[in-house]
């Protein structure tokens, strides 16, 4: 991928997709990230944290005011121009998980035509990819740990790591939580403590 095409993807997409090796001028592999798609959200953050909005709102300002950490699962949805043969998640850190309250928006599912599930407590193992489709659900997992963790696509230029604008994506789990705080699509919040 060309600097130009890099600036542009992480201007759409708030994130980065690096090669780590340069690919043959025959081969081509496009990769733009969201990880907003997946309207069934939760995080945990400070009990201070400031008022959530809406169940239909953006929650993007509010993730970023209340600093808070995606809560035990996370959705990064792929959309990929070119031919991936597998998909990695490579965890490079390690902490104990986030103490704080959970903040849980109800929602559905993503709709993706490739679905791959990492445990991050694990070794992730690569996991094929069978066809060439068009959007790739990446959806990680811990009961552990707060870690930090990159996407690795193997595709026949080499290998492409993505990450979440130059910094590795995060997720925690929510063993140290005290209390949840759940929005409903009718916009009814529910608070309780543990």
């Amino acid at each position: 991928m060309t600097a130009a095409a890099l600036v542009l993807l992480s201007l759409i997409s708030g994130c980065t997709a690096s090669p780590s090796s340069p690919a043959p001028s025959t081969q081509s592999l496009a990769v733009t990230v969201n990880d907003g798609g997946d309207p069934a959200r939760a995080w945990v953050a400070k009990a201070d944290a400031p008022t959530r909005p809406g169940w239909s709102d953006d929650w993007g300002p509010w993730v970023a005011a209340a600093q808070a950490t995606p809560l035990s699962a996370l959705t990064i949805l792929l959309t990929v121009q070119g031919k991936v043969s597998a998909v990695r998640v490579k965890v490079v850190a390690r902490r104990p998980p986030v103490a704080g309250t959970q903040y849980v928006v109800v929602g559905a599912d993503p709709v993706t035509s490739e679905r791959l599930e990492f445990d991050l407590d694990g070794s992730p193992a690569a996991r094929p990819v069978s066809s060439e489709p068009d959007t790739i659900a990446v959806t990680v997992q811990t009961q552990q740990c707060d870690c930090d963790w990159v996407i690795e696509l193997d595709w026949p230029g080499g290998t492409r790591t993505v990450d979440n604008d130059g910094k590795p994506f995060r997720v925690s789990a929510s063993i140290a939580t005290v209390g949840r705080c759940v929005t409903y699509p009718d916009r009814v919040e529910k608070c309780e403590d543990f």
